[in-house]
């Protein structure tokens, strides 16, 4: 049974929840899943596989600021917004989809 990782994280002056299932960084097709508070049908997907990619707070709070920037609005239900990150920093993915640093390619699968 995997466990979830639970994490709150106050971002421009909002409470946000972010999750990942234990161990399943290791797993493919995992995303780091990120809601509001008492808003969690608007999630932003963050693609942990980069090499860039650290998972700790600031990332994380970076990652918040970047989708609410491009488009999510976590306040709307199912205004879901998938993103990856590379050398310059984070980018919008297309739906169930990864970004690999092997040749900046973007996962279509």
């Amino acid at each position: 049974m995997s466990r979830v990782i639970k994490r709150k994280i106050k971002v421009l002056d909002n409470v946000y929840i972010w999750t990942l299932k234990r161990h399943s960084i290791y797993i493919k097709n995992v995303y780091i899943k990120v809601f509001k508070e008492n808003y969690p049908n608007s999630i932003l997907y963050i693609d942990p596989y980069s090499w860039h990619f650290e998972i700790r707070p600031k990332t994380i709070m970076n990652a918040i600021i970047y989708g609410l920037d491009n488009g999510w609005q976590p306040e709307i239900n199912n205004c879901s917004l998938f993103i990856g990150i590379n050398e310059n920093g984070f980018v919008k993915l297309k739906e169930n989809s990864f970004y690999f640093d092997e040749g900046n390619r973007i996962n279509e699968e």
